[in-house]
């Protein structure tokens, strides 16, 4: 085993961002926009971020994703924070997205209070990043995939610490309670909203395992099928993050619509939350898309890189047995587990390196995922 030690450490020191989650800004918000998040069917324009032109840098809280195994669901994408992205944050906490290659600094660009964050938490919004546009589409379903997460979570959950975002389109056919910009008079409707309800917002209060410290249970469950716990990963990243979730909305095409993304603190300026936009996903499509009820991969692993526990989030149907293969094919780990939720790995007897887990349900075909050993 302490040659297969050695290999396994040299693999991981050989990726030394192998399972982690690396962010930059080095770019402007309307690239990221135009360029990362904009897919086909969509067009965008005049894109600008806080209030300020889109051809500024992203002031420290939007920037680019990038992860080969870490705690997302996807891999690529943008993110916004209502701290920075990276290093330490406007309320001094020591809570960021990930480790950054380079990160622009444009404190200018930092603002307060936004109306309609405020409408849906009924608190004051600090420290909120808002990034808006105008789109045109080809198809008559606006779409688009997206993960949010929160350091708020799981200790504030159930308190005024609410904090939350929206997605807010407005354009012809929509009249909605929120605001609209100049040109689209009849306001705006929220499209990040709990899937299978009509109009309950994405928040801290509307998705979660229940509020509790990290390291204790919790039986408390609201809508925790798009629930993962994060609590075992780093203590530089959010405690608890939603599955990937799908906003969707349908339109007129060829026709001018604005969209407004927008996170911010509620009630005070601490404890970061983030929401990432899956690279490519602002999309048309001729047919609504059909919305998972779980995030459209099959099977969630956290944390990732692990040392003790390695947790599997997914939703399976009969017994479910797990097997873990080393880089040379060996069997480690087999086990059955009863159907639940959420399963339990022990992986503190494993030595440093890189495994494939597979999952292999009762009904239906294996799935793999590699994970890392610290």
């Amino acid at each position: 085993m302490k040659i297969f030690s050695t290999i396994c450490f040299s693999l991981l020191v050989a990726l030394s961002s192998f399972g982690q989650l690396a962010v930059s800004n080095d770019q402007t918000v309307s690239y990221y926009v135009q360029e990362i998040f904009q897919g086909p069917g969509v067009t965008v324009a005049n894109v600008t971020i806080n209030g300020f032109d889109g051809t500024q840098f992203s002031c420290e809280q939007v920037g680019q994703l990038h992860q080969d195994m870490g705690y997302l669901p996807f891999n690529e994408g943008i993110v916004m924070s209502t701290g920075a992205i990276i290093s330490t944050d406007f309320a001094g906490d020591t809570v960021v997205v990930g480790n950054s290659p380079s990160v622009q600094t444009a404190d200018t660009c930092n603002s307060y209070g936004d109306i309609d964050l405020e409408t849906i938490t009924g608190f004051n919004i600090n420290d909120q990043a808002v990034i808006e546009f105008d789109l045109v589409t080809t198809e008559a379903f606006l779409s688009y995939q997206y993960v949010f997460a929160s350091q708020e979570y799981p200790e504030w959950v159930n308190t005024n610490f609410n904090d939350a975002f929206g997605f807010f389109i407005s354009g012809p056919g929509i009249t909605g309670p929120y605001s609209s910009p100049a040109g689209f008079p009849d306001g705006s409707v929220n499209m990040a909203i709990v899937p299978g309800t009509a109009d309950v917002p994405v928040a801290i209060n509307s998705i979660n395992m229940g509020g509790f410290n990290c390291g204790s249970a919790s039986t408390d469950c609201v809508n925790c099928q798009y629930y993962i716990n994060n609590c075992d990963s780093s203590a530089t990243q959010f405690d608890g993050l939603t599955t990937t979730l799908i906003a969707q909305r349908q339109v007129t095409p060829g026709l001018v619509y604005h969209l407004k993304l927008a996170i911010g603190d509620a009630a005070d300026g601490a404890l970061d939350s983030g929401v990432f936009l899956k690279r490519e996903s602002l999309v048309s499509f001729a047919q609504p898309l059909s919305v998972p009820e779980v995030e459209s991969a099959p099977l969630s692993i956290y944390p990732n890189p692990v040392e003790d526990a390695l947790t599997i989030s997914a939703k399976f149907n009969g017994e479910v047995k797990l097997m873990v293969h080393d880089n040379f094919g060996r069997l480690i780990i087999e086990s059955t587990e009863s159907p639940a939720d959420f399963l339990k790995l022990d992986c503190a007897e494993l030595e440093m390196g890189a495994y494939t887990l597979t999952v292999q349900p009762t009904f239906g075909e294996p799935i793999s995922k590699r994970f890392v050993k610290r």
